[in-house]
């Protein structure tokens, strides 16, 4: 098994931990935003993309081996256009993109408020890169007092734009079925 993870990320990792991977002969790869995209063990795809977060913070394209393609954007700001450059050579099935800020207004916040995921999720249509029935998640808010809103709430502030609030315990299936 490999662990992929960014430097930063890996600094976190108590020393006893990652002593116990390499015992287990658990592969530790480091893995920054500009690292060259990887094949992971089931054929899945990975591509990292630099989050608007905080140091080594990423964001992940994957596509599987039946070419279903997702974007995961949580903890992150606005896209940087280095990240919709390499989004560019994709087209996606499933976005999920981070709604930390709910309504309110940040300038230069590591986390999208509900007017930017409607923006994003705009250009991900306009410029062509998400398949048609592209499936657009929200997520990461339960924890932030600026959103405010239950889940209902949500669902009627997003639908009309074609976005989904994600909740606790939701699947969704990675396939084109």
């Amino acid at each position: 098994m490999t662990l992929h993870a960014s430097k930063e990320t890996l600094e976190e990792v108590p020393s006893d931990v990652t002593e116990t991977s390499r015992q287990r002969k658990i592969i530790i790869d480091e893995f920054n935003h500009d690292s060259q995209p990887r094949i992971l063990e089931d054929g899945m795809l990975v591509v990292p993309v630099m989050a608007n977060h905080c140091a080594g913070a990423l964001n992940l394209i994957f596509r599987t081996c039946g070419g279903f393609t997702l974007l995961i954007g949580t903890d992150s700001g606005v896209f940087f256009e280095d990240a919709w450059k390499k989004f560019s050579g994709f087209q996606f099935d499933l976005v999920i993109l981070d709604a930390t800020a709910g309504k309110a207004e940040f300038e230069n916040y590591p986390h999208m408020n509900f007017r930017e995921n409607i923006e994003t999720v705009r250009r991900f249509r306009a410029d062509g890169i998400a398949k048609k029935g592209c499936r657009f998640l929200v997520s990461h808010f339960s924890h932030n007092p600026n959103v405010g809103m239950t889940h209902k709430e949500m669902e009627e502030w997003f639908l009309p734009y074609g976005i989904e609030p994600a909740w606790d315990g939701m699947t969704v299936p990675l396939d084109h079925g």
